[in-house]
């Protein structure tokens, strides 16, 4: 239970964002990764990542997917890995989340498909290390989420995983940049009101916040925005994975920097494996 509590905290902490807001009313919590979950899918936005797999090493064959109830998650690269025949088995990480999100993601298209297995964050101990299975090799993703961390937290998360699994992958799916900030002001409110149009489910909540009463275009741009500034840059995600694997004697390789998202702009990304 210990575990499950720290990892539900960036969740529940003030962040600045209305998402993560206890106060905010649930049903505009649930809109907002619905409608990031969408944009994500809709235009791959998580597939640069998945070039990262390949190391020295080779690719793992067990892919591991850190999976809360925040929107563009690493959950959105199941149709991807299903593809490659290297991935023998996709494993959704996940203590936070709801059936309600679950059924939301299937309803996305491509979004979720059999077969993937879902083991509780909280419950990572019953999961062989690679030392001790050496016949496998395991990686794990974590997409969009490091922001919403502190960077004790974040270094809490990268010692637990590095016990674990052979390749460590954080990711962002955005960067820090006046022209990120610029498009985000712009193109956010905008993006908000005609996706809503073709986010699936349909909910009528959806339609009256975003044009009887316009909270959701306000609040998604705010979310972005604040997102962006929280983002670290590579030399600082590097400094935090370096220390957190020194720290617990662990001899690990670790790169960062950016990747073309292929739509003008870039993903941050840190990848580390066991040396």
């Amino acid at each position: 239970m210990k575990d499950r509590q720290q990892h539900q905290q960036p969740q529940h902490r003030n962040t600045g964002q209305f998402s993560h807001s206890t106060w905010v009313p649930q049903v505009l919590r649930r809109l907002m990764p619905e409608f990031l979950d969408f944009i994500v899918m809709m235009v791959n936005a998580n597939r640069p990542f998945l070039p990262l797999l390949k190391t020295p090493k080779g690719i793992a064959s067990e892919v591991y997917l850190l999976a809360p109830e925040v929107g563009g998650s690493s959950a959105l690269l199941v149709p991807d890995l299903q593809t490659m025949p290297e991935i023998k088995k996709t494993i959704l990480l996940t203590d936070n989340f709801s059936e309600d999100r679950h059924q939301h993601l299937l309803s996305l298209k491509g979004a979720l498909k059999p077969p993937y297995e879902q083991i509780k964050l909280s419950e990572i101990s019953a999961i062989n290390s690679s030392s001790s299975d050496g016949r496998v090799r395991k990686a794990v993703f974590s997409i969009n989420q490091s922001h919403l961390m502190t960077d004790a937290e974040l270094v809490q998360l990268l010692q637990e995983l590095t016990k674990k699994f052979d390749q460590v992958m954080i990711g962002e799916g955005n960067n820090k940049s006046i022209r990120q900030i610029i498009g985000m002001t712009i193109l956010a409110p905008l993006v908000a009101v005609v996706a809503s149009f073709f986010i699936k489910p349909f909910r009528w909540s959806r339609l009256f916040f975003t044009f009887i009463i316009p909270l959701l275009p306000l609040m998604i741009t705010w979310d972005g925005l604040v997102a962006l500034i929280r983002i670290r840059n590579p030399k600082r995600l590097k400094e935090i994975a370096e220390a957190s694997t020194a720290a617990a004697g662990k001899d690990w390789h670790w790169d960062s920097g950016k990747l073309q998202n292929n739509r003008g702009g870039f993903i941050i990304y840190l990848n580390g494996w066991s040396k």
